[in-house]
């Protein structure tokens, strides 16, 4: 072996054995000192990545946890204050029955009466400000009661009785302003040689607010005059808030119970109708005539009879006018252009969120929600389910024809079709060329003599888009009639699975104060993650009157209406609370889960560690003392040329 001194190999391999030994000593030591075995990307580039990753996903659980326990307590928020809700519901309701006995003088009437007042007061109130994080839980409702003085303030003339609005409710005045502090009852006027007691109201333009009473008893018997209801023809006015019982009109043409003729944006709103109605042409349920004005939120069980253009709404809905949000029960017996919503949606109407459940007697065109839809109108996020019996064509469970550039969109119907005439369809009786029928589902029963489809009776070329149907028909298992094209599969398909028209139409959401949170319980960014719950409800004109047996007795069928609203209600929260409790427990055990993986993929294992720090501290050691050694070989060299000498 060769002597050298310029280069001192076993001096050179002891400083590499000894950096590398320090060098795992000191990992050792850091994982020591950290509890980790990664410590930085260098450790392991792809645990470090996973380990990361996880680390993410551990602290969004966390957040998520957070999250629906926030939602949790808004829940319990709102749920204690509708507990205090129906404990004064039961109070008025103890009250209200006490009003009907006829033991009780108008003195005890009367101090139930300003109780009950108290009450409802104190049931605002609470609706009003229970807020979870400064947001409002129930929602604003669309009508709160006012006091007489704060109504004289606003320009309200007060009616108390049938002679006031006599009086009072007068057409040509666009300042005329007369709000309902008390139920009216028409009963009380004389009747005039026809045996009505109401003469309608000529060219309405104020505001009529019902304050959430009733006019009872309207009685109408005029069947060779035009423009028949509580107000003859309107334009420019507001009627709201009111309820019309056990109506008995009787007129021509423009019939309806609230208007005969809507005209230059008249807006209805709020407002219910029972009894009867009998007319000619252009008659409906609240408004005969619907010209570019608005009706909202307004039911109707009504009875119609009546000739051409009929809806449990209006007859005639047309000119940019809608209908949105209302509901329709009851019969209508008459002869075309039939529908249980409008009779004739015309030149730009719109029918949005509403449901039909009347029973429908007629000939042609015919829809359990409209007769025809024409001109570029359309009906959206609308159903039915009632009855249709005809004797003609042109018959649907939806619509009897959908035509010139008409629109249908998220339509449903699930009613009983039968015609003894030719066209007849589950949803649609006849799609002209040009109409569109989108998203719309039929799980109807359809009968018929003539071209009977489970979908539609007839079909031109149109625009048709992700429709189904499952409905059951005596012709033959095809879901077109007869038609000029075939539809595709994708466009209109049997499906066996059909949601129900409730689930559809969802009219609870519609009819209801809407006050939706989104609850983001879930780490990622879709529906998956998020859970909503919806904690709003209606209490729109919640006046009771039972300082009066009629009125008590009718206070208390809003009492249980109320009390069954709030229950529902309750119910939906609890449901709620109950998936959220199950989330919290999926969101621990998926933390959990994360945390462990991420412990086995980062945390340092000790013992293996301390024996790695002691192997390495004892290589250090002793690289230490070799290379001590090492570096004496050249002093080797000196000794021999000292031997030279």
């Amino acid at each position: 072996m060769s002597i050298i001194i310029n280069t001192n190999i076993s001096s050179l391999l002891g400083v590499t054995a000894l950096n590398k030994n320090t060098s795992a000593m000191n990992q050792a030591l850091e994982r020591l000192s950290t509890g980790y075995r990664i410590n930085s990307s260098k450790d392991d580039a792809a645990g470090s990545a996973i380990s990361t990753s996880l680390l993410k996903e551990i602290s969004c659980f966390d957040v998520a946890q957070d999250n629906t326990q926030m939602g949790q307590s808004m829940i319990d928020t709102a749920n204690g204050a509708l507990g205090n809700l129906s404990q004064m519901l039961l109070r008025l309701r103890d009250l209200t029955e006490q009003s009907i006995n006829g033991t009780y003088g108008n003195d005890e009437r009367k101090a139930m009466q300003i109780e009950a007042e108290n009450l409802v007061s104190e049931m605002y109130r609470i609706k009003e400000s229970t807020e979870f994080n400064g947001k409002q839980l129930f929602g604003t409702d669309a009508i709160s009661p006012i006091t007489e003085e704060e109504a004289i303030e606003q320009g309200y003339t007060i009616i108390k009785t049938a002679q006031q609005l006599k009086d009072s409710l007068v057409g040509n005045n666009s300042g005329c302003k007369v709000m309902l502090f008390a139920d009216i009852n028409l009963d009380d006027l004389e009747t005039d040689g026809t045996g009505s007691n109401w003469t309608a109201i000529t060219n309405f333009q104020g505001t009529l607010d019902g304050n959430g009473f009733s006019i009872l008893n309207l009685k109408i018997n005029k069947e060779d005059s035009h423009n028949q209801g509580l107000i003859a023809n309107s334009s420019g006015a507001t009627i709201k808030n009111l309820a019309m019982d056990n109506v008995n009109v009787k007129g021509k043409d423009n019939t309806g119970a609230i208007v005969g003729n809507a005209n230059n944006s008249t807006e209805i709103s709020n407002c219910e109708v029972s009894g009867s109605i009998k007319g000619h042409n252009y008659v409906g349920g609240i408004v005969g005539f619907n010209n570019h004005s608005e009706i909202v939120s307004c039911n109707a069980d009504i009875n119609i009879t009546a000739n051409n253009n009929v809806g449990g709404i209006a007859g005639n809905n047309i000119e940019e006018a809608s209908v949105s949000k209302c509901y329709v029960s009851g019969t209508i017996t008459a002869n075309d252009y039939i529908g249980g919503m409008v009779g004739y949606n015309n030149n730009d109407a719109v029918i949005s969120y509403s449901i039909s459940s009347a029973n429908i007697s007629a000939k042609n065109h015919i829809g359990g929600l409209v007769g025809l839809n024409a001109h570029n109108s359309t009906v959206q996020n609308s159903g039915s389910n009632g009855n249709i019996t005809s004797s003609g064509n042109s018959v649907g469970g939806l619509a009897g024809e959908n035509s010139d550039n008409a629109k249908i969109i998220n339509g449903l119907s699930s009613g009983k079709v039968s015609s003894d005439g030719g066209i007849v369809g589950g949803l649609v009786g006849y799609n002209h060329s040009g109409a569109t029928i989108d998203s719309s589902k039929t799980v109807s029963k359809v009968f018929g003599s003539g071209s009977v489809g489970g979908f539609l009776g007839k079909y031109e070329t149109g625009t048709l888009t992700n429709n189904e149907y499952n409905s059951i028909i005596n012709g033959g298992i095809n879901p077109i009639g007869s038609g000029l094209d075939n539809p595709t599969e994708e466009q209109i398909k049997n499906n066996s699975a059909l949601i129900s028209l409730e689930d559809a139409m969802n009219i609870d959401k519609y009819q209801n104060s809407d006050q939706t949170f989104n609850l983001q319980v879930g780490i990622n960014n879709d529906d998956n993650s998020i859970i909503s719950v919806n904690t709003g409800f209606d209490m729109s004109a919640f006046n009771l009157n039972i300082a009066t047996e009629y009125g008590a007795r009718r206070a208390l069928n809003k009492i249980d209406s109320m009390m069954s609203k709030i229950t529902k209600k309750q119910t939906e929260l609890g449901a709620t609370s109950n998936i959220l409790n199950s989330t919290m427990e999926y969101q621990q055990v998926q933390s959990i889960s994360k945390i462990s993986t991420n412990s086995v993929i980062k945390d340092a294992d000790f013992a293996e560690e301390s024996s790695n720090y002691i192997k390495s501290q004892i290589l250090q050691q002793t690289t230490s003392s070799l290379l001590s050694t090492a570096n004496q070989n050249p002093n080797i060299a000196l000794m021999l040329i000292s031997v030279g000498r």
